[in-house]
């Protein structure tokens, strides 16, 4: 997977975000600036997270939130196709 992050102030990738919340800025990071966008997987996702949270510290809680919340949803979806098929 490519992720190129530009080196940038925390000022410049809130203009290139377009936002000042951290959540805008990771999903932007996310999408721009790696090739995540092509298969979507949790372990991609949580390699892009940790290249962001390394490259930029002060999004590292927001990286982690995505991260445990994306984990969460995707066991739940899991439980919830297992009982409605008991051969899952």
């Amino acid at each position: 997977m490519q992720i190129h992050l530009p080196n940038v102030s925390k000022e410049e990738l809130e203009n290139l975000a377009g936002s000042t919340d951290v959540k805008d800025i990771v999903n932007h990071l996310r999408h721009e600036y790696t090739s995540y966008n092509h298969k979507y997987t949790l372990s991609r996702f949580k390699e892009v997270n940790a290249a962001i949270s390394e490259t930029y510290p002060w999004l590292y809680e927001e990286c982690e939130r995505q991260i445990k919340s994306k984990s969460s949803r995707r066991n739940l979806m899991k439980n919830a196709h297992k009982s409605r098929n008991p051969y899952f």
